[in-house]
């Protein structure tokens, strides 16, 4: 029975540490897969100066327009091409110890050494010769171990590809628990960057020309030390103001071309042909099968005039069978009288996607807006100016389209607050009210921060009494109780000792609580006041306390101006005598 236990609690602990790897593992920072460009090359026209900037201009535009956030999954083939890369790496490295080795031992016998002595160093050099004939044995073992490995992933890969391209259903592997404890290799996800973070920066040093073979290993040595694995190149041909432009995907180590895209535009609409081009090798990029949407836009009066853009591209009346690359895109709705909307989505490749899009009527007018409490100062809605608020003017006339209303109030000594108005009260003509609070919310929450952990050090200090206070009169009720002898009066004193301590320290605690959610409604300041509807009786009883407050500023101002009078005519007597003393 024990062994049953001590057997399910060690598969708890293995799954439970798998689990935190795993999260490791997928929180982990994705490695960068460094796509650049180079300048295109020019089939016709070579002199031509527009050209010639355009072969420079083409490819910057090209990586400018790319998707952000995108990320590749790094497939069978592209992963066996580069361990086939390091192996050959490491035996071209091998074979030139090897081959300067034995140039070494024969060398040996052309010195002057003793027998003894040359039969020691020979050994000693076949030793090493032998030493590294292993290790390129054991590379060539290794590189043909790993590509039979892979040879299985990748036509099933080829498999997959082919089974989506003829439009049949896939289903991916569903992984059920028992998997986790087998053998299990997690996708390699590697985030799409540009050649040294810059669209700008153009990859100059190969110098490339229409016959330049891409696979040799010059080639591949020179793109791989500068950290690129994807090279774009193009061929740009022109026939008067037309031209047009074949682009290839270059994927190394390997010089394998992994994606081409061509189109044909006018030269003065070069960022609608870079566009074009970029949204072509997307998918390429991202190593994922395209994904098709259809857009249901509520209701049909706004379907009939919206406009629809998707990463910044236009799609005017056509909302369905849009076939877009997996990935991150940014969605956004506008029609005449409806509010604006805007939305960002990550799509999984091989799947349909239908989207509803509900519009809302823009609610344009204008309510009126004060606070419960008079200041004076500018109010402002969604960063637009609204209206000074005065003690003789409290109302502030916010103009509304039908979204909510985030507003923001700077008090005349320099302190501001915030407030918000959600959709149910954009209503024109309204009334509405909120208790903004201005003053310096960091300076309050840090107060009230340093008096919660100053009562929670109270109560921590009071519970060191109470527990030594009842762990000696905890001992002499347990002697009592053994049939101890023991002195009543001090465990009286004790007891007495720990009702006192223990009654300071529930104080202590009480007053610690009450600290705490003075803390916490000090850090719900920070939220902006929600507004709500001001009805006439509470308007009414505002307006009278408004009266009240602007007769007592009345008073206050009257008084520091007949002050004002006392102090010129005291100064005037003043002055009035001194003239008649020098007299």
């Amino acid at each position: 029975m024990m062994r049953r236990h001590h057997k399910k609690l060690l598969k708890k602990i293995l799954f439970s540490l798998l689990i935190v790897f795993s999260a490791i593992n997928v929180f982990s920072e994705n490695k960068k897969w460094i796509i650049a460009a180079e300048p295109f090359i020019l089939n016709n026209n070579q002199d031509n100066e527009v050209l010639k900037s355009c072969s420079n201009l083409l490819p910057s535009l090209i990586l400018e327009n790319l998707n952000e956030n995108l990320e590749r999954q790094v497939k069978s083939q592209e992963t066996l091409d580069r361990k086939l890369y390091d192996f050959r790496k490491e035996r071209i490295s091998l074979f030139l110890q090897l081959s300067n080795e034995v140039k070494n031992r024969d060398i040996l016998f052309l010195n002057d050494y003793k027998k003894s002595k040359l039969k020691a160093k020979i050994k000693e050099s076949d030793k090493k010769i032998k030493e590294i004939q292993k290790k390129i044995s054991k590379n060539l073992e290794e590189t043909e171990k790993v590509t039979l490995e892979y040879k299985e992933k990748i036509e099933n890969e080829e498999q997959l590809k082919q089974r989506i391209e003829n439009g049949e259903e896939t289903v991916e592997k569903n992984i059920s628990f028992k998997d986790f404890f087998g053998k299990y290799e997690a996708p390699i996800i590697e985030k799409i960057s540009l050649y040294q973070s810059d669209f700008r920066k153009l990859y100059t040093d190969l110098n490339s020309t229409s016959k330049t073979d891409y696979s040799s290993i010059e080639i591949e040595n020179k793109v791989i030390s500068a950290n690129i694995n994807c090279l774009i190149t193009g061929k740009i041909t022109s026939y008067g103001d037309f031209i047009s432009v074949n682009i290839e995907l270059i994927n190394f180590p390997g010089g394998k071309v992994i994606g081409y895209a061509t189109d044909v535009s006018s030269i003065s609409e070069l960022n609608s042909l870079a566009q074009s081009l970029a949204q072509q090798i997307n998918p390429k990029l991202t190593d994922s099968v395209p994904i098709k949407i259809s857009v249901n836009i509520f209701p049909e009066e706004a379907k009939k005039n919206c406009v629809m853009l998707i990463d910044n591209n236009v799609f005017d009346k056509k909302f369905d069978n849009i076939t877009l690359s997996s990935g991150i895109h940014n969605f956004d709705f506008s029609a005449e009288g409806y509010s604006e909307l805007s939305t960002v989505y990550n799509f999984v490749g091989n799947r349909e996607y239908k989207i509803d899009v509900e519009m809302t009527e823009k609610k344009e007018g204008v309510l009126n807006f004060r606070m419960t409490k008079i200041f004076e100062g500018d109010i402002f809605a969604n960063g637009i100016f609204s209206g000074n608020l005065t003690y003789d003017e409290p109302y502030a006339k916010i103009s509304i389209n039908g979204n909510t209303v985030l507003g923001h109030f700077i008090n005349k000594d320099g302190s501001s607050g915030d407030f918000f108005i959600s959709e149910k009260f954009l209503k024109d003509g309204l009334t509405l009210k909120a208790n903004v609070k201005t003053f310096d919310k960091s300076e309050y929450i840090d107060k009230r921060r340093k008096y919660m952990y100053g009562t929670y050090s109270i109560f921590m200090i009071s519970l060191m009494p109470y527990f030594f206070c009842y762990g000696n009169y905890n001992s002499y009720v347990m002697a009592q109780k053994g049939g101890t002898s023991i002195d009543v009066d001090k465990g009286k004193n004790w007891e007495l000792a720990t009702n006192i301590s223990g009654g300071i320290a529930i104080a202590s605690a009480g007053l610690f609580v009450y600290e705490l959610i003075r803390y916490l409604v000090a850090a719900n300041s920070v939220l902006p006041a929600e507004a709500s509807v001001l009805s006439e009786k509470q308007m009414k009883k505002l307006e009278k306390k408004d009266k009240k407050n602007l007769e007592n500023l009345e008073k206050i101002e009257k008084n520091k101006k007949n002050e004002e009078v006392d102090l010129k005519e005291d100064f005037t007597e003043e002055i009035q005598e001194e003239i008649e003393n020098s007299d």
